[in-house]
């Protein structure tokens, strides 16, 4: 029983894209930080994060679902759990259904109406507007992809009836702004992968050069964005600015290699600004605990 009972535990778990609906988790739960009151239930902290992470969970199973003849296509995605055959579409969308309503009755029912509201919105983004309506058709995609992180932000800061401030605005925009330079600067060096399968990610669609030039400008609005959180502590504001700052210069040597250097060093560039991108959100998290440790 237990040799059957975990490899379809471990598909399960790779249908919900664990890496993407842990950070849709975490960063519902950071948004707790820019908050100007405290809460009184301890509960309200595990029950936003799972919640956060089921509704992620569900949104991630209906892209597979949706898109397993990509998947199929793409050496990046055949191993996913429907193109191996590990599990069946039926199977992946019961799931999906199950994940969404699981997490939104326990958002609803221990976080707040709000809470719920922002998640649901946040899985709508990612399933209809990313995954259904603009994936394939438009390099408009990963913009409209890109609220499911800003409508994360906004379950957090509104969980327990809490204030949407200026910080709690902010957060949501620094979501919203590092998604694109995330996923673009992916998109540069998986470009091959999305031209083979027909996807119009914007490398495909304008080339890489004002593809590093946009990701400039988005990552660019994130500096005077970091400015917003002056009400926090210095060393937090510090933190959050220079994480931005660091961003930027990942992206302006990005666009310097798409200009100026050849192919090979373009391509490890977008990798690098790839990889920074990892690393920026949790300096945004580690600065808004630190402001919020320091009140």
């Amino acid at each position: 029983m237990g040799s059957l009972s975990f490899p379809l535990a471990r598909a399960c778990l790779e249908l919900t894209k664990p890496g993407i609906s842990f950070f849709i988790g975490l960063t519902s739960l950071c948004g707790f930080f820019v908050r100007p009151e405290l809460v009184e239930s301890w509960f309200f902290f595990p029950a936003l994060f799972l919640s956060s992470y089921a509704t992620s969970a569900g949104s991630a199973a209906f892209n597979q679902y949706y898109e397993q003849d990509l998947d199929r296509q793409m050496q990046r995605t055949r191993g996913r759990p429907l193109p191996s055959g590990r599990l069946s579409p039926r199977f992946a969308l019961l799931f999906s259904l199950f994940m969404l309503t699981c997490g939104l009755l326990l958002a609803w029912s221990v976080c707040g109406a709000y809470t719920a509201i922002f998640l649901f919105l946040g899985s709508f983004s990612y399933i209809v507007l990313y995954t259904i309506l603009t994936k394939r058709r438009t390099a408009w995609n990963v913009p409209l992809g890109g609220l499911c992180g800003f409508f994360a932000a906004y379950a957090g800061v509104v969980g327990n009836g809490g204030e949407i401030t200026q910080e709690g605005h902010a957060y949501a925009l620094l979501l919203y702004f590092w998604s694109a330079p995330h996923f673009w600067s992916l998109s540069i060096f998986k470009q091959a992968d999305y031209e083979k399968v027909g996807i119009p990610m914007l490398p495909v669609v304008v080339g890489s050069r004002k593809t590093a030039l946009a990701t400039l400008a988005h990552v660019l609005v994130l500096i005077p964005v970091s400015t917003l959180f002056w009400s926090m502590a210095l060393p937090a504001v510090l933190l959050i600015l220079i994480a931005a700052l660091i961003f930027a210069w990942y992206s302006l040597l990005l666009w310097h290699a798409a200009l100026m250097l050849p192919e090979e060093s373009l391509l490890r560039r977008a990798r690098q600004t790839f990889l920074y991108s990892l690393a920026y959100l949790p300096l945004v998290f580690l600065g808004l605990g630190l402001g919020y440790a320091l009140r």
